[in-house]
């Protein structure tokens, strides 16, 4: 594991990007959870990781097949890439729309009070 810096760094921020050999590696503090992502999208090689962090949109569909009302989640929230949209699940990086896509995920551990990423 390759030690990254201490954890009040990233905690503050709430997304950190750092680079790991040759790759960018963003660290998102979520709920006081650890998640890192490498910075490429699976669509097109976009910077997923500086894109927009925003509530998953849900709705309501009743027996008929009628959408009713949208609403954000108060749980979960999606990382949108800036060059064409695509979203994925913050915690898990799996695509919104497509599960055989997802970010390439990097095991973060926090010890001694430092932050730890191997992947």
């Amino acid at each position: 594991m390759q030690r990254l810096g201490d954890t009040e760094d990233f905690a503050t921020a709430g997304r950190t990007l750092v680079r790991i050999g040759d790759r960018e590696v963003a660290v998102f503090a979520v709920d006081g959870a650890w998640y890192a992502y490498e910075n490429r999208c699976p669509h097109a090689g976009g910077p997923v990781c500086q894109g927009r962090i925003m509530p998953r949109v849900e709705m309501d569909i009743d027996e008929e097949g009628h959408v009713g009302e949208l609403r954000f989640s108060a749980e979960d929230f999606h990382l949108v890439c800036p060059w064409h949209g695509w979203e994925f699940d913050l915690r898990s990086g799996l695509s919104a729309t497509d599960p055989r896509r997802r970010l390439r995920r990097f095991q973060v551990e926090e010890r001694e009070g430092g932050l730890y990423v191997s992947g």
